[in-house]
């Protein structure tokens, strides 16, 4: 019998050294995650450069991060505000936000009766880290602009 109950616990040993949980007050949770609670980009006005007028709608395409162009799916997530995507493009509801990835923004904005632009944002990044388990990151760099009526 001691025997048995020996042979329990050495395997009870081996199967709990193999679970990579996290440890909590409440016993084991799941694998630690990160979230993102707020876009990484946030766009807060644009506005028409000859009456100052807001534009309230514009399209977002060709998209570099640190000059590698990127999908537009892979830049509207949970964290993104007031975006959706279209044909590979994404739509903006001004303010909006989307990207989760630091470095240096280059896209061109198509909005209706106005000159396509390219834009530039270096230095994208978030504001905040908060460590621990989970971590998270917040605080979205933002920008604001103004475009050319055709």
């Amino acid at each position: 019998m001691n025997k048995l109950i020996m042979h329990t616990m050495f395997a009870l040993c081996i199967a709990g050294s193999a679970i990579s949980c996290e440890q909590n007050e409440g016993g084991l949770a799941g694998p630690c995650v990160h979230n993102y609670e707020d876009p990484i980009l946030a766009i807060k006005t644009i506005e028409d450069a000859e009456s100052g007028e807001q534009i309230p709608r514009i399209t977002i395409n060709e998209v570099f991060i640190d000059s590698v162009r990127k999908d537009a799916s892979s830049l509207v997530r949970e964290s993104s505000q007031n975006v959706t995507i279209q044909d590979s493009s994404i739509l903006c509801n001004v303010p909006c936000g989307f990207g989760t990835e630091a470095g240096r923004y280059q896209f061109t904005v198509h909005a209706s009766g106005y000159e396509d632009t390219t834009m530039t944002q270096k230095n994208v990044r978030y504001e905040n880290f908060d460590g621990g388990c989970p971590s998270s990151n917040s605080g979205s760099t933002t920008m604001s602009f103004t475009i050319e009526p055709k």
